[in-house]
């Protein structure tokens, strides 16, 4: 699967998953249950995902997926390198984002990333004028719901959260987060106000390595990943990795593990990645026009059924489905509507009344408390 996917552009299907085999993202991975149930294995964590079910697994965590037939997900891959200009520090994010943490009260955050994940599948599918704008749009509102709400502590593989040293973790930080470029100590140095002697001696002795082998360091702990969990050739895994091209990569790792990459690989890849023939083996994607219509269950209906014209008499159409569609039994039957504006018409409010009689609702939601 990993051998298909562009590192620099969104990834979206739906898939009948049977077995994904063990791999890596350089990017970050949204699963969305639609039907069916998945296990989900990531690094030593296992996650049972059923129908309504999310799933965020992060940059370079290792995972597999296992399926039953009949199961349809939902992915999304979202790369970073696409983020990264809006917001430098998405590489150092990390997201505790599972449908699971409903309980503490976040459905309305995950009902907004189902609702999201729909759009951007609809849009991809529908191929209308400016859908690719419509598409990064929506990607761009989920990572900030994503960073606002689901952002945790953790660093990556360098977990220096602890030190005490503010300096040293924010020099630690920049690195983190920007390894896969060429950086240099003066650069730091000047970020820092410092002379470039004084910060060669404090970091050694703050860090107990030099500048330069903690950064080498660091650079081949992610390509060693990338080279067990990924079928990357080896340029492409120096150049994502910061090395300026393969044979400084092949000095510097063969300084550090005695061994080429490419022994590396053949050596300690437990199960290596193969061309899969056969893709019914592995995954199928889902085409069917019915899953589309399916998701559309998941737009807010205010975002689909209501339409309101500014004129000297105001008309407001409300059309009700044959079921409710945002009824839900957590939400203690919650309506959700539009902009708050909306219920301060007189002909909304008499619709309302009516709607309350046939849905029962006990609570309605509105969006834009505080708009102009």
């Amino acid at each position: 699967m990993s051998g298909s996917v562009k590192e620099d552009s969104y990834q979206i299907s739906l898939q009948n998953i049977r077995h994904h085999s063990q791999h890596i993202h350089l990017g970050i991975e949204i699963l969305f249950v639609i039907r069916g149930e998945v296990e989900v294995m990531v690094n030593q964590d296992s996650w049972h995902l059923a129908e309504n079910d999310l799933l965020l697994i992060n940059a370079k965590d290792v995972h597999t997926v296992k399926g039953d037939e009949d199961n349809v997900v939902l992915l999304l891959q979202i790369p970073l390198n696409s983020i990264e200009q809006l917001y430098q520090d998405i590489h150092v994010c990390y997201f505790d984002c599972h449908s699971s943490k409903e309980d503490n009260g976040l459905y309305l955050l995950f009902d907004q990333i189902r609702q999201l994940l729909a759009e951007i599948l609809i849009a991809h599918y529908q191929e209308q004028d400016g859908s690719e704008l419509e598409i990064n749009s929506l990607i761009y509102k989920l990572v900030t719901l994503l960073i606002r709400n689901f952002k945790t502590t953790h660093l990556g593989h360098n977990r220096f959260i602890e030190m005490k040293d503010d300096r040293i973790r924010d020099i630690l930080t920049f690195i983190e987060k920007n390894y896969r470029k060429q950086m240099s100590l003066e650069e730091i140095a000047k970020r820092q106000y410092l002379s470039l002697y004084y910060l060669s001696r404090y970091f050694k002795q703050a860090v107990g390595v030099s500048f330069s082998q903690y950064v080498k360091q660091t650079r081949l702990k992610s390509a060693v990943h990338e080279l067990l969990y990924t079928d990357h050739n080896i340029m492409k895994v120096s150049l994502n990795n910061g090395f300026p091209n393969v044979k400084a990569f092949n000095k510097a790792f063969k300084e550090m593990y005695n061994q080429t990459p490419a022994e590396y690989r053949g050596l300690h890849k437990k199960e290596p990645f193969q061309e899969v023939n056969n893709i019914s083996e592995q995954y199928t994607l889902v085409n069917s026009p019915h899953f589309l219509i399916e998701l559309s269950k998941y737009i807010s209906q205010k975002d689909r059924n209501v339409t309101v014209k500014e004129s000297g008499v105001s008309t407001v159409h409300i059309n009700l489905p044959e079921e409710p569609v945002l009824v839900r039994d957590k939400a203690q039957r919650l309506l959700v509507m539009g902009q708050l504006e909306y219920a301060l018409n007189e002909e909304v409010q008499a619709e309302l009344k009516l709607i309350q009689e046939l849905l029962h609702f006990e609570y309605a939601y509105f969006t834009n408390l505080f708009s102009p």
